[in-house]
C-alpha cells in the first residue's frame, strides 16, 4: 500500500517574550526567539523563511559617571 504524503511548509510559532537587558546599565541589548514549528515543514515541505533570533536595545538606566 503507498500512502501519498503531501509536503508541508514551516511556519513560525509565535515570538517568545523578550529576554531581560544584556546590561545592568548604559546600553544593552533584549534578545526573543521563535521556532519553526507551526508546523514543522515536513516531506520536503519549505522551511521558514526569516530570522529564529530578533534583537532590539535597552538601557535600564544610565551607567553612573566614575
Amino acid at each position: 500500500i503507498y500512502i501519498s504524503h503531501s509536503l508541508v511548509d514551516g511556519n513560525w510559532a509565535a515570538w517568545s517574550e523578550f529576554g531581560d537587558c544584556s546590561a545592568e546599565c548604559g546600553d544593552g541589548i533584549q534578545t526573543r526567539t521563535r521556532t519553526c514549528s507551526d508546523p514543522e515543514p515536513e516531506f520536503d515541505g519549505k522551511p521558514c523563511d526569516g530570522e529564529a533570533t530578533e534583537e532590539k536595545a535597552c538601557k535600564l538606566k544610565e551607567c553612573p559617571s566614575m
